[in-house]
């Protein structure tokens, strides 16, 4: 686990009990090196894997939404300048 506590920038003990709920939710499996027990190794469940695949769905069906308003929005940012551009071109004496 020190890679990973090392990779998430998080204490050790901080780590431990995120571990610890995700082990008790049955997300992960935890299990120590049978000839080095300092070595813990962790592998995500069945569910947790389950877990993972509709967090990442999600996160794609919602990074496409954002994707698309934040298109809809530089248009419309597109038109208002564009539409700028014209008027002062248009009105260039009167201003």
């Amino acid at each position: 686990m020190g890679k990973l506590q090392r990779q998430l920038c998080l204490s050790p003990g901080t780590l431990t009990g995120l571990v610890d709920g995700l082990v008790e939710g049955q997300m992960v499996h935890r299990w120590r090196d049978n000839d080095d027990r300092r070595l813990v190794y962790l592998t995500l469940s069945e569910q947790g894997q389950e877990f993972l695949e509709d967090v990442m769905n999600y996160r794609v069906a919602n990074s496409t939404t954002a994707f698309n308003t934040s298109w809809g929005s530089l248009k419309c940012l597109i038109g208002l300048n564009t539409g700028s551009k014209e008027y002062v071109q248009e009105n260039r004496k009167e201003l």
